[in-house]
């Protein structure tokens, strides 16, 4: 009822099969697939492109976030020194 799988073992139709893919790969025809494949890649290498500037502009404004906070935390210290100054 087993039966153990022997990986060295072909099936017959197999190597016919491949021999079909690899000429089918060399056909004229085929250019218009590689180019949608370029197209693709382009498309994809543009879209990181984009995320990458995106992640970018996020980081900068993050740290103009992050800059902004300790001005006013600076300016809200030296107005405590001030006023306690003025009260002394």
């Amino acid at each position: 009822m087993t039966r153990s799988l022997n990986f060295n073992e072909l099936p017959a139709h197999l190597p016919k099969n491949l021999a079909m893919d690899m000429e089918l790969l060399g056909l004229p025809n085929d250019l218009s697939h590689n180019l949608r494949h370029e197209d693709l890649l382009t498309q994809n290498l543009s879209r990181n492109i984009d995320n990458i500037m995106l992640a970018r502009t996020l980081n900068n404004d993050l740290d103009l976030q992050n800059s902004l906070a300790h001005i006013q935390n600076l300016q809200d210290q030296e107005l405590s020194r001030s006023l306690s100054a003025e009260m002394a």
